[in-house]
């Protein structure tokens, strides 16, 4: 034990030896609280993005991208099922809602609002549907109940 002490003794003599602690002088000031240096830093910077002003644009389309080569890369027989086939159609068209919405936004921009929110429906359904596939029944009802549910809540508050 006495070892250890003089070791830990050791280490910390050559620690405040390479890292001397300096004490601040007596005529520095505090930093300003906070809430000053938040409301001095929103001059220069923009106000941070609001949930209803994301671009959902990238995430759906990288998720249409890794879901067509996850689908590419399955033997034929794994592809064939009914559940794939309404998993390939979701994407598909999520993919294509986001696409076509951004070239016709400048134009049509209560027409690329209405793609981008139906490509967001396409990419969310595909992903509960992509997720709980593999699952046994009761998870996949139990899934199945959680995306109803979320589309009524968006539904009830969207009103």
């Amino acid at each position: 034990m006495e070892i250890v002490k003089r070791w830990i003794q050791g280490v910390k003599s050559k620690l405040i030896i390479l890292y001397p602690c300096a004490h601040p002088p007596k005529d520095v000031q505090d930093p300003p609280p906070p809430a000053m240096l938040a409301s001095e830093d929103n001059k220069n910077n923009p106000p941070p993005l609001q949930p209803e002003n994301v671009d959902w644009t990238g995430p759906i389309i990288s998720f249409c991208f890794a879901s067509a080569f996850g689908i590419a890369m399955l033997p034929p027989s794994q592809r064939e099922t009914l559940q794939m086939f309404f998993f390939c159609v979701l994407v598909i068209l999520a993919f294509s809602f986001m696409w076509v919405r951004k070239y016709i936004q400048s134009r049509y921009p209560y027409w690329a609002e209405k793609m981008e929110l139906a490509g967001i429906l396409c990419g969310s359904t595909a992903f509960f549907l992509g997720i709980s596939m593999s699952f046994p029944l009761i998870l996949k009802a139990f899934s199945g109940f959680i995306y109803i549910l979320c589309l009524i809540v968006i539904f009830i508050c969207n009103r």
